[in-house]
């Protein structure tokens, strides 16, 4: 049984589902599935068990027996071989590669050891722009928590009342929330890492999102993402957004940006850069034993100014949130208080609002 496929389309298919072929104790999940499906589409389907994912890829013949080989070496393979083709056959228990002189086999597990690919009613859904998509998902994701001992921190809250989508990430010093304009009505909490497996996973000018009981699942034209879902009470995360603020300033994004990774080169341990206002504009510096950074940044301070701003936060999160709104020309900072969560936003843009917790210092 032989077909032949355009390496191009396979190698960034296999590329983009190689993370999720873990190496487990179920030597199985380090394999991708590959089967026929109807109108000469050859799938591709790889999981580590909370994820399911499936990019589609043509080819030419007229059935292919549902296998299993190792993803990372049919991927290896595949980028290696020169030409625009490659034929697939099986042998046996080999799959073997050919393009002219170039030959490899690779050893086949049954498709019945590979767990079965879940699948998706349409209970709950909305879809997207893939730009708009892509552009809500790298907003937040980066908000969310590391810590499994709080999974619902790990997810991204996803919750449409009729008007909006609202995407929102958080951990214990920081939020990020993204919205966009859609009718859709859902509600559910994804595994952060979803929305980035997703991103790599799907093609095309579309994603539509589907939710049913405790799975969800992202949809292109050529591919599929089916995850598990993150149950519990995503937190109240709202109260904590202030919009209204005692005091606001108006920075320059890219200075911003710069001084924030700037100050990443001075170790000071707990990569803690201070805010301060000066006559010249908005000063941030931070220094060790041995180094020391300073850079002051033009800046508008806003009406209703409540006294001298003096404040320090993690540079890590500072940089994080520079680099989201790297879209932006300026970006407002506003605080209501020494402790209180500092708010990050582009004033012409309220789609997205991120918030950090200053950092305690001893001075």
């Amino acid at each position: 049984m032989s077909t032949t496929v355009n390496r191009t389309e396979l190698v960034a298919a296999l590329r983009a589902l190689r993370p999720l072929a873990t190496r487990t104790t179920l030597p199985v999940l380090a394999n991708v599935h590959i089967e026929a499906e109807e109108k000469h589409q050859l799938s591709l389907v790889t999981t580590n068990l909370e994820q399911y994912a499936k990019r589609y890829v043509a080819f030419e013949g007229d059935s292919f027996e549902a296998i299993t080989v190792p993803a990372k070496a049919f991927s290896d393979f595949a980028a290696g071989f020169s030409g625009d083709t490659i034929d697939l056959t099986l042998d046996g228990n080999k799959l073997r590669l050919k393009f002219g002189r170039q030959k490899a086999s690779l050893g086949i597990t049954p498709a019945e050891e590979f767990p079965a690919f879940a699948t998706q009613d349409s209970a709950h859904s909305f879809t997207l722009t893939r730009d708009e998509f892509d552009r809500n998902v790298s907003r937040v994701t980066g908000f969310a928590a590391n810590d499994t001992a709080r999974p619902i921190l790990t997810g991204v809250s996803v919750v449409g009342d009729g008007e909006q989508i609202r995407f929102a990430a958080a951990d214990n010093y920081r939020i990020g929330v993204a919205t966009v304009d859609h009718p859709a009505k859902i509600e559910a909490v994804f595994p952060a890492i979803a929305f980035t497996h997703a991103s790599k996973v799907l093609e095309g000018d579309h994603v539509s999102v589907t939710v049913d009981g405790r799975t969800a699942m992202f949809a292109s034209t050529k591919g599929t993402l089916v995850t598990r879902l993150i149950e519990g009470q995503y937190p109240n995360i709202l109260p904590v957004l202030p919009t209204d603020f005692k005091a606001t300033v108006l920075v320059s994004q890219e200075e911003l940006e710069q001084a924030a990774k700037l100050s990443g080169v001075v170790s000071n341990g707990a990569n803690i850069v201070q805010f301060e206002e000066t006559n010249e504009g908005l000063r941030l510096h931070t220094r060790d034993d041995t180094t020391d950074f300073d850079m002051t940044l033009e800046a508008t301070y806003g009406a209703g100014k409540d006294g001298n701003v003096n404040i320090a936060l993690n540079q890590k999160y500072v940089q994080a949130v520079a680099v989201v709104l790297g879209d932006s020309t300026l970006v407002e900072l506003g605080w209501n208080g020494p402790l209180q969560p500092i708010a990050f936003r582009d004033p012409d843009d309220l789609t997205f609002r991120a918030v950090i917790m200053p950092v305690r210092t001893a001075s």
